[in-house]
């Protein structure tokens, strides 16, 4: 997966809830577990101070899709959409719709989209939109020269990977483009949610919404433009074949250069500098994102939250909540979570089977939410083995007619306050292919 993740830490126990279902209290005094953290991540990440009043907790898909819609309507210089793919269903329709409309209203828009290909090809049951490229063909049409359709191609994806592989799905098994950033000027929307009907109805996910910060929104935007910059340009009356990557060259056919050039242009954007997002001295929270392309040797992601960890659960009385809808945790991560015996509580939230998204599959696939319920039965088994079981605590998300595609942390600590104090959000699952 080519994933990203935002870890935001809170300086003062005064700050708004990051996660809505607990209350922050407190003197608004810079605890020194906060202290330390943040000079240490500093080290390791870029550092955005914003403030958290900046900050919105999305809590349904359904409002999802209102802020999300609203993020674009008022969008007058740049729109970014960068996810898996967009479905073609109603909800989807009106959002290319809503896209429309703004490019009508702001001759200065541009808009930039970035989906993976092999998803975007991927036939539906639509008769109208077929595929996700049918569905933006007209807005790009229409607008040839103020709208910017990327598709990302896995540099796995050889000629030979290809010639191979028996279907086309199967190349999303090799890898694909995971990014879940939706930008508008100067505000912008993080998730680990799709762009189709089930992630805008009845699949819970995360969303945290930043307004007015220009720095951080910048960097996003340039994470994404430097994806679109090696991904292949794509318009509606042309072969995809035939049009090159803006780098120059083919991941096809050059994977070596091509991983060489993304590499040291993404390991430059995640060089450690220090960015205060506010006039003002009123930043109350730490924002650190990350970013993930094992193919590429781009590992920041992991060694960020593998070190994160370590450094989390060294502290006593603390509590920590870890959320993946597919329970394949990486190893690395296992390893850590369960060799300290001096952190509290560790809660893991995943998937019940009939809450997972390929409940409903057909064929083989059918068998997928089995093979995770394993997965979570032998880590249990683990955990009671170091003899963690007293700590540690597995829940299933259950809901009916819903499914669970949530992931993340949040961390709290008894010297912070009752709150929050550290969490992340993005695309990564947790497991191997993130």
């Amino acid at each position: 997966f080519f994933s990203c993740e935002c870890i935001l830490v809170a300086l003062r126990h005064c700050v708004p809830a990051l996660v809505h279902w607990y209350d922050m209290s407190g003197s608004g005094e810079i605890s020194e577990f906060t202290e330390t953290l943040v000079s240490d991540l500093s080290s390791r990440c870029p550092h955005f101070r914003i403030n958290g009043d900046h900050i919105s907790v999305l809590e349904t898909p359904s409002e999802f899709l209102v802020n999300l819609k609203a993020l674009i309507a008022r969008s007058s210089k740049r729109i970014v959409v960068a996810a898996l793919y967009l479905g073609t269903d109603e909800p989807e329709t009106c959002l290319v719709d809503t896209i429309k409309d703004a490019l009508e209203r702001s001759q200065d828009l541009r808009v930039t989209i970035l989906f993976d290909r092999a998803r975007s090809e991927r036939r539906t049951s639509n008769p109208l939109y077929p595929s996700t490229l049918e569905l933006l063909a007209p807005v790009q049409q229409a607008h040839p020269n103020r709208v910017s359709v990327f598709l990302w191609r896995s540099p796995l994806l050889t000629p030979f990977a290809r010639t191979i592989l028996p279907s086309t799905k199967l190349y999303e098994v090799v890898g694909v483009q995971h990014l879940k950033v939706f930008i508008g000027d100067e505000d912008m929307i993080l998730s680990g949610a799709n762009l189709s009907e089930q992630y805008f109805t009845n699949r819970q996910d995360r969303y945290v919404e930043v307004r007015t910060c220009r720095q951080l929104v910048d960097w996003y935007y340039q994470l994404v433009h430097t994806v679109c910059m090696h991904s292949f340009p794509w318009r509606p009356c042309a072969s995809t074949e035939d049009l090159l990557p803006k780098s120059g060259i083919d991941p096809s056919t050059h994977p070596h250069q091509f991983k060489a050039s993304l590499l040291s242009q993404l390991q430059s954007l995640v060089q450690p500098r220090a960015i205060q997002c506010l006039l003002t001295d009123d930043a109350d929270t730490s924002v650190f994102p990350t970013i993930q392309l094992g193919p590429i040797g781009m590992t920041h992601d992991e060694d960020i939250v593998t070190h994160l960890l370590q450094e989390l659960a060294t502290h006593k009385g603390s509590q920590m909540f870890l959320a993946s809808p597919y329970f394949n945790i990486a190893p690395q991560y296992m390893d850590v979570l369960l060799a300290c015996t001096s952190m509290g509580l560790l809660h893991v939230i995943t998937a019940h089977p009939s809450t997972n998204g390929f409940h409903t599959a057909k064929g083989v696939m059918r068998h997928i939410p089995s093979l995770y319920l394993l997965q979570a039965q032998r880590f249990m088994q683990n955990v009671v083995h170091r003899g963690q079981g007293s700590r540690t605590h597995l829940f299933e998300y259950v809901r009916p007619q819903w499914t669970f595609h949530a992931k993340g942390l949040w961390f709290m600590n008894e010297s912070h306050g009752k709150g929050v104090c550290v969490t992340a959000i993005g695309s990564p699952n947790w497991e191997h292919r993130s």
